[in-house]
Order: C-alpha cells, then structure tokens, then sequence
C-alpha cells in the first residue's frame, strides 16, 4: 500500500508542477519543427473537421492510419514515424477530436464517437480498409475500431494502451488528482499537466530539448479543460466486456514494460484480449517523444510485420 501511494504522489506531482519548467537554458519559445508530411483540414460530415497528415505511399500497399495518444496530436506522436513508414505505405494520421486541430463537437467526449470519426475519415478518403496503429488512447481506438468495424480495419498494431485504465487503487487515485482539476480548468486557469509531464524527460536528452519549444506550441492546441474532458472519458472507459473473442484481424501489441501511466499488467492484459503477439519493450510511456527515432524503428517494424500477415492470409485487396 505504501508504495502504491508513494506511486500516486510521484506521478501526480510530475504531472501538477513540482517539475520544473524549462526556460531559456532549454530553448523555450525557440521553435524548430521537425520535417513533416502535407497536411490538410479534412470535412467529416455531421462530425466536424480535423487537421490530417497525410503520405502518399506506393499506390499498391494497403493504407495506414495512425491515432494518437491523449493530450498529444499526431504530430506529436509520430513525427518521427511519416516518412519512414511512407515509404512502404500510404499513412494518413489524424488529430482525434478535442485534440490539436481535430473536431470540436458538443456535449461529451466518448470512445466510441472517437473511433467513429476515424471511421468517418477513411469514408471521406474513399478508403475501403486500412491497417489502424494505435498509441495509448489511440490504441484504445483502434481496439474499438477492429471490433464495431471488423470489415473496415485489416489488421492492428495497438501501442501501450489498456482496455481499462482503472483497475487498480493507484490508476484511480491518479485519475482522481487529475480530475479535480476539472473546475480550475473551467475558468481557465490550471497548470500545463503534459508539457510538465514531459518536462521530466529532458534532462539529459539534447534531442528532446531542441525541439522543446515545438512541443509546447503543439501541446497548447489543446486546453486543458478538453484534455481533462477526454480524461473522464477514458478513466470511464473499459472495453473489457466487448472483448470477449480474440481479433479476427492479424495484429501486434507494443507493450512498454518501464511504463508508469499505463501499467504493464493491464497492457498484457488488452493484448491477451485481443490474441495478438506482443513485442516487449523496456520504456517508459514517453517513447514516442522522448526517443522518436527509436519508435519510429519500433513502429515501422510492427505495422511492416502485421502488413506481411495480411499479405498472406488475403485480408486486403487493393482496388484502383
């Protein structure tokens, strides 16, 4: 029990404010964007619009669309990963709605609504199918995705994402200090909860400092009052009982064993869930971020794997 608490407060104070900001002596203000893909804002009709990453790819391989994770963007999450993977495939990558550029609606944030937009998407795109990868709360969708829309989705790479983010004391716990943020945030006030989270794996990291002041720009896209909004969503959330018959799609499971917001444990057990292979990695959930380059390696891999699978069982045919 003691280090369960001793968990809570560390992960809430790194997320409230006890780390300290970088200023001047990390390039704050100073932005330098990485090389990234055309972009576009795309009509979803009757769900909004949302800002859209796309890569052409060889014509021939089957499209891929990457969803990422809470209170990041797409690209955040993968713009390490564009152009490698655009090389073996079309990607497109958009930001789900209440994040960065993607679709404001009314009334309440829910999974479901979510993974329907990037069902919407595909429509939009005249995409028949694609092989959906997905990082934490985008794995969570592209769960969703493969089993409300199983003749949509052609196989899934799901990265360090749960079907339940509340199963154990500390994970409820955590979601509770953040959610009692949720009237400050509604006079717009509160602190900047994931640049501060991400504050605390700059030391040391020369890459990530450089680039510090694109991410903060890129994080401010979405308040805090929306990314608390999507939290109480996901703390909510459990696709648990819908999951009860493996994936009929071919997949694989990127689980971070060094991982303190989304536990190990609850990632095995999404992947048992979904009977698809795991490739462990010894991370923490800031990969994408932190070690770009390495997930892009980490990322390309499994969807270039997963796309080999489809090849042979005959999953996806291209059609002109």
């Amino acid at each position: 029990m003691r280090a369960q608490l001793e968990g809570v407060v560390a992960d809430t104070r790194r997320l409230v404010g006890a780390v300290r900001m970088p200023r001047a002596r990390y390039g704050f203000g100073n932005v330098v964007e990485p090389a990234l893909p055309r972009g576009e804002m795309i009509d979803l009709p009757g769900r909004g619009r949302t800002f859209v990453r796309m890569v052409d790819g060889p014509a021939d391989a089957i499209p891929v669309m990457l969803l990422h994770g809470w209170s990041w963007n797409a690209d955040l999450n993968f713009a390490g990963v564009f152009e490698a993977l655009g090389e073996h495939h079309p990607v497109i990558a958009p930001d789900i709605r209440l994040h960065g550029r993607g679709p404001r609606m009314a009334g309440d944030f829910h999974v479901q609504d979510a993974t329907d937009d990037a069902i919407a998407l595909l429509d939009a795109l005249g995409i028949e199918s694609a092989l959906l990868c997905g990082f934490s709360m985008g794995g969570v969708l592209t769960a969703d995705a493969s089993l409300r829309y199983p003749d949509r989705v052609a196989g899934l790479v799901v990265q360090a994402a749960a079907a339940c983010y509340t199963d154990t004391a500390r994970e409820r716990a955590l979601w509770r200090s953040l959610l009692a943020m949720l009237p400050l945030a509604q006079r717009g006030g509160g602190p900047d909860l994931a640049a501060r989270y991400l504050a605390g794996s700059l030391r040391g990291n020369a890459e990530l400092m450089a680039r510090w002041g694109w991410i903060r720009r890129e994080l401010s896209r979405t308040t805090l009052l929306e990314m608390l909004t999507v939290a109480g969503e996901v703390a909510r959330a459990d696709l648990r009982p819908a999951l009860h018959a493996p994936a009929v799609q071919p997949g694989e499971f990127l689980l971070t064993t060094e991982d303190r917001l989304c536990p190990p444990i609850a990632q095995r057990d999404l992947a048992d869930r979904l009977g698809i292979p795991v490739v462990e990695i010894g991370t923490d959930h800031d990969l994408p971020i932190a070690q770009p380059d390495r997930y892009a390696d980490l990322t390309v891999s499994a969807v270039l794997r997963v796309a080999e699978t489809i090849r042979k069982v005959g999953v996806y045919e291209h059609t002109a």
